[in-house]
């Protein structure tokens, strides 16, 4: 990766945690703030990608994790079965670990960003289950997303 794209994602992710933080601290208002700016941005970005909307769990892996990896985060995931599926992500939001709790990290990833990806490739009603979290100890986010 060349420098300058380093230095831009760099001051990407440091623009991202301010703002949450400082949405954060405004309470649920706040937190539906940032989530609406979150969902325009990502899916601004899955339409440049030229993202297909509704493609399923087969769109839903290869873009989401196309585009994170394209972010420099590292992410990955499988099918489990044929209603369910893993997406983890080394999440940019680590370094506020000390700063929010656990339900607020929660608000931001499984309820905020992990929704937005859900609703825009995956039609029917999906049931998320937070496995993995720097908040509880583990190097990554991980979830397990079921077809209900």
């Amino acid at each position: 990766m060349n420098k300058e794209l380093q230095i831009a994602r760099a001051g990407m992710f440091f623009w991202m945690r301010e703002a949450t933080l400082e949405m954060l601290k405004r309470g649920q208002e706040g937190i539906e703030e940032w989530q609406r700016k979150m969902d325009k941005g990502l899916l601004a970005g899955y339409e440049i990608q030229g993202a297909p909307r509704n493609s399923g769990v087969e769109g839903f892996l290869k873009y989401v994790v196309e585009r994170d990896r394209f972010l420099g985060l590292e992410a990955g995931g499988h099918v489990t079965n044929e209603r369910n599926f893993s997406y983890w992500i080394i999440d940019p939001f680590i370094p506020l670990r000390e700063e929010i709790t656990q339900e607020e990290y929660e608000k931001i990833s499984t309820h905020g960003y992990l929704a937005t990806k859900i609703r825009y490739f995956l039609p029917g009603e999906w049931k998320t289950t937070l496995m993995k979290s720097p908040w509880l100890g583990d190097d990554r986010t991980e979830w397990i997303i079921e077809r209900q």
